[in-house]
């Protein structure tokens, strides 16, 4: 069984084929997403089994987030038509070169090095970037279900083990001292790795059309020289009516 729509399959498909930002890196502690020995020698074996199948659900969804993850990084590439092979491949390479400058840029502000430089903008000739608002709500659509696949399947999964192991602890009938190693484990220890990821959801909400173009707008007069001559080039280029913001 596939856990999203063949035409869901298919959109990831299609857009993994094409050059993405890559997401920001997982760091987990591993000693911190295994049971320790005094608690593995000490719990219920139904415990045991519960916690077990929280961790792989927990891996399970991961996995998907990612999917997630970088469909959403893909969203500024996603606003051009891919019907002008050309065109697709300009304004892909184009948001590439800007995502790397703001990157570049972003990476020496959190070094703060004295000695670094602002990284230098883009030349305006190397930025042509053409945007279609039916074909960013095409893969809206498409990636609205994607999120509501992983929110219902691998994400729900999730939950329901994570609630399976609280139940059978709260049951336990554990002493203080059982549940306090257990408390530091769970929620202090396993639970704060899981937040990891859990952490990002908020940030997989999909911007609208009018929100992804104000972010375009930004990202454009952060990283280029003569800016606003490279926004007018694209509302031009789109047939979009051009106001000076």
């Amino acid at each position: 069984m596939t856990l999203f729509h063949p035409s869901v399959t298919k959109f990831i498909s299609a857009f993994t084929k094409i050059e993405m930002p890559q997401t920001e890196l997982y760091l987990f502690d591993k000693d911190c997403l295994v049971l320790p020995l005094a608690l593995k020698q000490s719990l219920p074996s139904d415990i045991i089994q519960a916690f077990n199948n929280a961790r792989w659900a927990a891996s399970h969804a991961l996995q998907y987030i990612k999917v997630v993850e970088r469909n959403h990084n893909k969203r500024f590439n996603a606003m051009c038509p891919l019907n002008n092979p050309e065109q697709a491949l300009n304004h892909i390479s184009s948001v590439s070169r800007l995502m790397a400058r703001r990157t570049r840029n972003n990476n020496n502000i959190a070094n703060f090095d004295p000695t670094l430089a602002p990284a230098a903008k883009l030349d305006p000739s190397t930025i042509k970037l053409t945007v279609d608002q039916r074909t960013y709500d095409e893969y809206a659509q498409k990636y609205v279900e994607l999120l509501e696949g992983f929110l219902e399947n691998p994400y729900r999964l999730w939950l329901e083990a994570k609630a399976e192991v609280e139940s059978r602890v709260a049951n336990a009938n554990f002493d203080e001292m059982q549940y306090s190693y257990w408390y530091r484990f769970w929620d202090l220890t396993f639970l704060v790795e899981m937040q990891k990821w859990e952490g990002r959801l908020q940030g997989l909400i999909l911007p609208s059309w009018e929100e992804v173009m104000d972010d375009l707008r930004r990202l454009v007069v952060e990283c280029v020289e003569s800016p606003h001559a490279v926004l007018k080039d694209i509302y031009d280029r789109s047939g979009i009516l051009w106001k000076e913001k």
